[in-house]
């Protein structure tokens, strides 16, 4: 782990292999974007409005992994910030976002 940034960015394959553990996935995209294509099981929370589910974060993320990811990573790597300044441990953002998720796993 990134103890600098408090979240760890990692390589879809690594992600993918998180996701068998305990997670909530986030999707910080817009709606739009979600609704065109999204990682099975992704709970879709744009970033713009990830302040205002802070409380109901902390309760659904109690003992899991959170996953990230926005279209490239810039918005992923935000909102990981956010949340570990928000107290969040076990953070993981997906580097290079759904694009790089994309190109590994042809979907």
């Amino acid at each position: 782990m990134d103890y600098k940034k408090g979240f760890e960015n990692v390589e879809p394959e690594e992600f993918s292999r998180l996701m068998r553990e305990p997670h909530i996935l986030l999707d910080v995209r817009y709606a739009e974007e979600y609704e065109k294509e999204s990682i099975l099981n992704a709970i879709n929370v744009p970033l713009n409005e990830l302040l205002f589910l802070i409380d109901e974060l902390q309760e659904k993320s109690k003992g899991k992994l959170i996953l990230i990811y926005g279209a490239t990573g810039g918005r992923g790597v935000a909102a990981c910030d956010i949340l570990y300044r928000a107290g969040f441990n076990n953070i993981f953002n997906l580097s290079g976002g759904i694009k790089s998720w994309k190109a590994v796993y042809n979907i």
